[in-house]
């Protein structure tokens, strides 16, 4: 009886850590049919999260 209570504990986290967020994307392109769309609005105003700067130029393959 006693390993039951260990077992059904971690049974309900497992659940618990199985709930999505809205804006959570669970796979690849948001959904099943991988839409890439999400009803949630950006937080206004936009800002430069980062930026690369190459220390070459690209070459062709």
């Amino acid at each position: 009886m006693k390993p039951l209570i260990p077992l059904a504990l971690g049974a309900l986290l497992l659940n618990l850590a199985g709930q999505a967020q809205a804006a959570d994307w669970p796979m690849h392109r948001h959904d099943i049919s991988r839409s890439g769309i999400t009803a949630d609005a950006p937080a206004l105003p936009l800002r430069l999260a980062w930026q690369h700067v190459a220390t070459q130029r690209p070459s062709p393959a």
